[in-house]
């Protein structure tokens, strides 16, 4: 029994740990915000579990009980299993990426954390202890976040937009959501109003700590997350305004709530065209919410039904939104960002991720959360019931326009275990094993465990981490040598990160390739590696266009042009309508000689969406090229933009194809507008002279020296060469 007692207190001590996650980021890493919370939930939950079966082992209370709740997360986590053996990338599902570390991997250990708080955390004062653990986290990441509002600590996404340490305010405000309904809740719970000492400054502190939250909410302007706040509240005060009988104090509570959600949205929009609303960063961006604003979200929503209408039943697999995006990538997204990797709403994202099934599957889970307050928890009150109704719609709404991360996910489905709890234990539901195991069984189940978590620690959690904090090493280091080797031992871990740090090493081996002061071997090597590498995460995601883009610049980059078509081609076969791809495609032909086939590339991206500068653009630098001046001229025509000619590209497009007459003319307007910079009239004299202008050549080289006297010699050198007839493309060569 004492051994008993030892073991629950360890795994209850291991699971308030859980709650200090939000607190960690690991700068070691690949986005630090995301994989040091995920690490950490991963290696406490495997530590955790071996202690928690060999406790059910021992004593049949710590064993799981059944419900509505448990039921949907059983499903739940099946469905995701299947679409994930079933999906187009079973690998990547499994094991996500150092951005998301979502994946099956985390939703097998989601489940396993469910487990252990139903079968452990069996009472109101556990369940005290694990909620006031959270809050005292909220507590720290609040004066976190308050620090970094006075302007001591940065705000990590950059702008006014507060995110403490998430390192995304999206995530931060989702967190906040569930702190101030759990605060809500202890505010108004029966138990607590009742209570005979402490109850005053208990509840004080709640409620400086709810304002403290809803304040940096407010500063996280989240429209998502702050229009469910609203919305939730608005829900539970009108629930507990209908069905409050019992309690006149909270009738008039509830009642409160929702007038005062009323007047603050009243006041909004009588205040919205006000200079106070305008100028306030947070405020206008709920003035400037409009279909038009929400057009990119829209168009992925779009692209997504149409991926869920070709797999409905478990979808694409989990983490496989990119092949999707690529798929029907719909060109007037042309502005935004071009590797999605989710669909921005929870629907679809279920969708894409898990079919029909799958989106059934996570719905249950609410539906059996709404069907446990409402019918089967006669142990809650009214209010308790309105405020998490309120609370799961807030969290629901908010999810229709972005998604969850590890903190969301580990706050719902502690929600749910609440309410299982409180279910099982009011009516003594019966444990899912009842029978006793022999002593031989309860000697083994430690020892069985041991060997199994290490196994799981070393493989899930040091082998990446080691992996990750080498690549930031590779990254960061100015030696050439070293990073090859750093690349190297990367590669040896064979880990899920070997995909991110491919791309990486195909950057580093393009700069490499066109650096003047690394030896010719080390070139190669780096290039060696780069190919070995990409070819391979190719190998093992084939229907990924990205990783065919990156192979194919770095081929074009190195002067391989076949090899750097085939790559190219297949990219664009995978995403026929992303300019980007086409783009490269287009610059590959021109770097090959075959010109008249980059214009028609180039005019196949500019067909896709005209409206799209860059490729109109790039459409003109083929017309450039290919000496089509009608069209270049009709180009510029239709660009409306006096400035359409700027970008450098044109002015080396003018230079290789020696038409120097329209070079002439973009120095000269570089001139007009900076008199002073002496590099550009230096420019502008070398134009001259390779259009045979000489005299103008010798005066702007003058120029150049009389503001740059440090240009003199070189300027001394070309005029001598000029004096003595000597052609611009002679002394070049």
């Amino acid at each position: 029994m004492i051994w008993n007692k030892v073991l629950g207190g360890v795994v209850l001590t291991g699971v308030c740990f859980l709650t200090a996650l939000p607190l960690l980021v690991s700068s070691s890493l690949f986005f630090p915000f995301i994989s040091g919370k995920n690490f950490g939930f991963r290696i406490i939950v495997e530590i955790v579990v071996v202690l928690w079966l060999w406790l059910a082992v021992r004593d049949e209370n710590y064993r799981p009980r059944r419900s509505s709740p448990f039921w949907a997360v059983l499903v739940t986590l099946v469905i995701f299993i299947l679409a994930t053996v079933f999906g187009l990338n079973p690998y990547r599902s499994f094991w996500s990426n150092f951005e998301r570390m979502d994946g099956l991997i985390t939703n097998l250990h989601l489940f396993v954390y469910f487990l252990i708080l139903i079968s452990v955390l069996k009472t109101e004062k556990l369940w005290s202890w694990f909620s006031h653990s959270s809050l005292v986290v909220n507590l720290i990441i609040g004066i976190y976040a308050l620090r970094q509002l006075s302007g001591v600590l940065t705000i990590n996404q950059g702008g006014t937009r507060v995110d403490a340490t998430f390192g995304n305010a999206t995530y931060f405000a989702v967190y906040q959501i569930f702190h101030i309904f759990l605060l809500g809740f202890l505010l108004l719970r029966p138990s607590l109003k009742s209570a005979k000492t402490g109850g005053w400054w208990l509840r004080g502190s709640y409620l400086v700590l709810l304002f403290l939250d809803l304040f940096l909410l407010y500063k996280t302007a989240t429209r998502g997350a702050i229009l469910g706040l609203i919305g939730g509240v608005l829900l539970s005060g009108l629930l507990i305004a209908i069905f409050e009988r019992d309690n006149r104090h909270l009738k008039k509570i509830g009642l409160g709530l929702v007038l005062g959600t009323v007047i603050v949205i009243g006041l909004f929009f009588a205040w919205r065209d006000s200079d106070f609303v305008k100028k306030s960063p947070v405020l206008n961006r709920f003035v400037d919410i409009s279909l038009s604003d929400s057009n990119a979200r829209l168009l992925i929503w779009n692209m997504s039904w149409q991926g869920f209408k070709e797999r409905p039943l478990l979808g694409w697999g989990p983490e496989n939104y990119p092949l999707l995006f690529n798929k029907h990538y719909d060109p007037k997204m042309y502005a935004q960002e071009q590797w999605f990797d989710r669909s921005h709403n929870v629907i679809f994202d279920w969708l894409i991720s898990g079919g029909l099934l799958g989106l059934l599957a996570y719905l249950s889970l609410f539906g059996a959360a709404i069907y446990y307050l409402w019918r089967r928890l006669s142990n809650f009150s009214v209010t308790e019931k309105s405020l998490f109704t309120g609370l799961l719609a807030a969290y629901f709404f908010h999810n229709i326009f972005v998604f969850d991360n590890l903190i969301s996910y580990l706050l719902f489905f502690a929600l749910l275990a609440y309410l299982h709890v409180r279910n099982t234990e009011q009516r003594g539901a019966p444990a899912l094993v009842g029978k006793n195991f022999s002593p031989t069984i309860q000697i083994a189940a430690p020892v069985v465990g041991g060997v199994l978590v290490i196994f799981l620690l070393y493989s899930f959690n040091l082998k990446p981490i080691l992996a990750g904090q080498t690549l930031i090493k590779a990254l960061s280091t100015g030696d050439a040598n070293q990073r090859l080797v750093l690349f190297e031992k990367v590669f040896a871990y064979e880990t899920f990160v070997n995909a991110e740090a491919s791309e990486q090493v195909v950057s580093s081996a393009s700069q490499a390739a066109g650096a003047k002061d690394l030896p010719v071997e080390l070139k190669q090597k780096f290039i060696d590696l780069a190919i070995k590498e990409i070819d391979r995460t190719i190998a093992a995601n084939p229907d990924q266009a990205r990783y065919y883009l990156f192979r194919g610049s770095l081929l074009t980059r190195i002067g391989q042009f076949a090899e750097a078509e085939k790559s190219l081609l297949e990219a664009k076969r995978l995403s026929p309508k992303k300019q980007t791809l086409i783009f490269e495609l287009g610059n590959l032909y021109v770097a090959w000689g075959k010109l008249d086939q980059a214009l028609a590339v180039f005019k196949e991206a500019f067909d896709l969406e005209p409206r799209f500068i860059e490729a109109r653009q790039a459409y003109a630098l083929g017309a450039i090229y290919a000496k089509e001046a009608d069209l270049l001229a009709e180009l510029i025509a239709g660009s409306n933009n006096p400035n359409f000619l700027a970008d450098d590209r044109f002015i080396n497009a003018f230079a290789a194809t020696k038409q120097y007459d329209r070079l002439i003319e973009l120095w000269q307007k570089k001139v007009e507008q900076e008199p002073a910079n002496a590099l550009f009239r230096t420019s502008l004299a070398m134009s001259y002279w390779a259009n045979n202008q000489k005299q103008k050549a010798i005066m702007e080289m003058q120029k150049s020296v009389e503001l740059d006297p440090s240009l003199k010699t070189e300027a001394d050198k070309a005029i001598e060469a000029i004096k003595r007839g000597l052609s611009f493309e002679e002394v070049k060569r």
